[in-house]
């Protein structure tokens, strides 16, 4: 600004645990940083260069120590201390034995399952619901559905059902309480167009309750009635008790005006409690009104 320097604060944020407290730390220096910044008149003065701790539980970062220039360290080498030489090879068995990191996961996950990079960064926030993800895959795998669409079930099932009760409950979704195997199944009940996504949801809240830690998933959905209904019998019984309740609606239809089957299918899957196969629904309504 007019030929002048201005430098701004430097904050070191300690005790980062999770992506979520990265997040959190960076939101509140953006807030609080300016303000500090034109208190101390736009220089680098007392408190500008900080070594600032997270408070996880209130959500803000407080001062541990001032920083020194690097000058005041007087910096000159340890002569105890011999020069450490580091050869490739030591650094690749080193980088081999580490854990895979979030960045190589979410390209693994893109190759390998063709994970959208959005879902794959929610999915890799938190260690513990990347590792889920990761072992529910596998079990769904292992259940006879091919890597991709795996992937693609279990993200299904992990962003749309499990992410809605972690947020209400304030909680990761590996705390939910889903195991990978129940996933898995889950997915796998969906994929083989066994069970709605109304239903799997309801499935997943079930499932969550500390009650049915452990249970099959395909087994509770039968129990509830919630896998999908292809009996014949019983989804004509209900089409002809709508066909009957609804005359206006199956004038309409006789009329052209073909949309008002959607509503005709909707009081279907009332009565069947969501279990009824809406595409079987469909053509069995549309050959009783023809």
């Amino acid at each position: 600004a007019g030929g002048k320097t201005i430098t701004t604060p430097i904050v070191e944020v300690k005790n980062l645990n999770s992506f979520r407290a990265v997040s959190g730390a960076i939101e509140h220096e953006l807030a609080e940083q300016p303000g500090r910044w034109r208190a101390d008149g736009r220089v680098m003065g007392p408190g500008a260069k900080t070594t600032r701790g997270w408070d996880d539980d209130r959500g803000v970062t407080f001062t541990q120590r001032e920083k020194a220039d690097a000058h005041d360290y007087r910096y000159f080498p340890d002569p105890d201390i011999p020069t450490l030489e580091i050869d490739d090879a030591w650094r690749d068995e080193v980088e081999a034995g580490l854990p895979e990191l979030p960045l190589a996961r979410l390209h693994r996950w893109h190759d390998s399952l063709g994970l959208d990079p959005s879902d794959g960064m929610t999915l890799i926030e938190e260690r513990p619901d990347a590792e889920l993800f990761d072992e529910a895959v596998n079990e769904a795998v292992e259940h006879g559905l091919p890597r991709e669409r795996a992937g693609k079930a279990v993200a299904n099932i992990v962003l749309q059902h499990m992410a809605r009760l972690a947020n209400e409950r304030g909680v990761s979704l590996a705390e939910v309480g889903l195991s990978a195997g129940q996933i898995a199944s889950i997915a796998r009940l969906r994929e083989d167009n066994r069970i709605q996504a109304s239903n799997a949801g309801k499935l997943v809240e079930k499932l969550a309750d500390p009650d049915y830690a452990g249970r099959d998933a395909a087994a509770v959905a039968e129990y509830e009635g919630w896998l999908i209904v292809r009996d014949e019998g019983a989804m004509a019984g209900w089409i002809d008790e709508v066909i009957a309740e609804n005359e206006k609606i199956v004038e309409q239809i006789k009329g052209g005006k073909q949309q008002a089957v959607g509503r005709l299918i909707g009081e279907v899957m009332k009565k069947s409690g969501g279990s009824a196969d809406a595409k079987a629904v469909r053509e069995m309504l549309l050959e009783r009104i023809e």
